[in-house]
């Protein structure tokens, strides 16, 4: 029997990483896993649902008639499809593969990965069985453990899931068609996702059963409403409020029975294929944790205190523990774990400022937290919000759905909490102020380094710097929102203020100069200045922010920022 300075059960996302980890630290290390690596990181899961979704936005791109071009003769075929899909899962799977080669030779630091193919189970605390395919047991024992082995599709109570009519995310990639129909049993991330991957293609009329009054219950109201939008606007129904009162297989189709909220009205309906996406639930059955003092929750998931189970040497990473179930978690969390082992240098992992993206129609993505979290943590906070109709950026690109949307406290300085970006390329718009949220930033840090996207950063200056937001509790949600409109819009503070333009003054067009001074608009000898360009260096009496561009006539001296904002009081 081999020993091991540690032993990962589960080379998912979270178990890959802490096996990479270990290597690099020079630890001897097991890997058990019974399939290939990747987990669901790759197939049925991560990779494969992401690939499917850029395949159908580019499908659904090609199909539009309002980009100035029309396209014809365009169609889909779904076996095309799945075999690209089988492509990118299978060249991730081959780095995969590739890596886990070059990490099984011993290496001069000491580090080695060792793969153990099969399931298994622990018989002591630091010992597990491990069966192959054929039936064959071996035994593995470790100083540490990792546990990474992930999770599975929740069903629901009178469901039977027979993965060809009733499937859940295990099972929706191998159809054997585009169906004509289909009914998606839950309105999280993952059910949400699917929707807009067969929307998109166009050949599947999508249902959406939701017990809650709106889709994605966990974020705030905005958000789903914007997505809920677009959802009617492509062709997705929404059972809202309704609950699923039975579903039937038949030999060709699934007949279901949705109910309203209080069980007067029900309705049946006839697809032909039903997904079941209301969750996950992690995967710890047949490990045989209890039997050696391992705490779980109600759910079967691991107890964890950074990681750390209620046994020393076992930790958990990943889905398995009731932490966040994304990808870039769990190998944080496997990562991490490791480090905490062998006490190697490490950082508290700052779940408030982990991003993620919900790949729909819009794309959205998110970092630190929301409204909703921050009333339920009765923080005093700020909101603004600007349209994407406001954004040069996606005006360009005719798609000016969405908003972005940024949270701060009520304090001072005041720390950003949180973003939210709805729209197109979301996921690009939200990285520095992840990095914010990680460091402690304020909204004073904002717009500190230049950035290449010179319209996104615009946003999210104006966005940092708008005040009208509101304390937690002061706006009404029933009242209509006011959004900032592409006009000056002058806020209030207590302290003197203090401008700076770009270098000395704000830059000018037109013969190549500057205009100088602090702040002051050249005109009367042909140069004009584009945008607002002026940003706070300190507290502000007055804040004079200008969404849309305000040109001073020719021949008339143009009032300095101070003056504007003046003559609106």
């Amino acid at each position: 029997m081999q020993r091991f300075d540690l032993c990962v059960i589960g080379a998912g996302p979270a178990g890959f990483a802490a096996a990479s980890r270990a290597w690099d630290l020079g630890k001897r290390v097991a890997l058990v896993e019974r399939d290939s690596p990747g987990g669901r990181g790759l197939a049925d899961g991560a990779l494969s649902s992401k690939t499917l979704w850029h395949l159908s936005n580019d499908y659904a791109r090609v199909c539009r008639k309002d980009r100035g071009y029309c396209a014809t003769d365009v169609s889909v075929s779904y076996d095309a499809v799945i075999a690209a899909l089988h492509e990118a899962i299978d060249e991730r799977r081959a780095q995969l593969d590739r890596q886990l080669d070059h990490f099984a030779t011993p290496a001069a630091h000491g580090g080695s990965v060792t793969r153990v193919r099969g399931t298994a189970r622990f018989v002591t605390a630091h010992e597990i069985e491990v069966t192959d395919e054929s039936g064959a047991v071996q035994r593995v024992a470790a100083d540490n453990f990792l546990v990474a082995t992930g999770s599975v599709p929740r069903v629901p109570p009178g469901v039977v899931v027979d993965g060809k009519r009733v499937v859940t995310s295990d099972h929706i990639e191998r159809l054997p068609k585009f169906p004509e129909s289909m009914v998606i049993v839950g309105a999280g991330v993952v059910g949400c996702e699917y929707a807009t991957i067969f929307a998109n293609f166009g050949h599947t009329k999508v249902n959406i059963i939701d017990r809650q009054p709106r889709i994605l219950p966990f974020e705030d109201e905005d958000v789903a409403e914007a997505i809920s939008r677009n959802f009617e606007r492509i062709g997705i129904h929404i059972h809202r409020e309704s609950s699923l009162q039975s579903l039937e297989v038949f030999e060709d189709h699934v007949r279901y029975v949705v109910c309203d909220r209080q069980g007067q009205h029900c309705e049946p309906v006839h697809v032909e294929r039903a997904l079941v996406s209301i969750g996950r639930v992690p995967n710890t059955k047949g490990l045989g944790l209890e039997a050696i003092g391992v705490t779980l929750d109600k759910n079967g998931g691991i107890v964890v205190t950074d990681t750390q189970s209620s046994i020393p040497h076992i930790h958990a990473a990943g889905d398995v523990t009731a932490d966040v179930a994304l990808v870039n978690v769990a190998e944080l969390e496997g990562r991490h774990a490791v480090e905490q082992m062998f006490s190697a240098p490490t950082h508290k992992i700052r779940y408030d400022a982990l991003s993620a993206i919900y790949f729909l129609s819009p794309e959205v993505a998110t970092v630190g937290i929301n409204e909703l979290e921050a009333r339920k943590r009765k923080i005093p906070y700020r909101v603004a919000v600007l349209q994407n109709q406001l954004v040069p950026r996606t005006i360009a690109m005719r798609a000016t759905d969405g908003f972005m949307k940024l949270l701060v406290s009520r304090d001072e300085p005041s720390r950003i909490l949180g973003m939210r970006v709805v729209g197109p390329q979301a996921a690009t718009a939200i990285q520095g102020i992840a990095f914010l949220i990680e460091k402690g930033g304020t909204v004073d840090d904002r717009a500190s380094p230049p950035r290449r996207d010179r319209g996104r950063s615009r946003v999210r200056s104006r966005a940092a710097g708008s005040q009208r937001a509101q304390a937690v509790g002061v706006r009404s949600r029933a009242a209509p929102r006011r959004r900032v409109e592409p006009r000056r819009a002058c806020v209030n503070r207590a302290q003197p203020r203090s401008t700076r333009g770009t270098g000395s003054g704000r830059r000018a067009r037109g013969n190549g100069q500057r205009a100088a001074g602090s702040g002051q608009r050249a005109a009367s000898d042909g140069r004009r200045a584009t945008g607002s360009g002026e940003r706070a260096t300190g507290s502000l009496e007055k804040r004079c922010f200008l969404h849309g561009v305000n040109k001073p006539r020719v021949g008339r001296r143009s009032k300095t920022h101070g003056e504007r904002c003046a003559s609106r009081d």
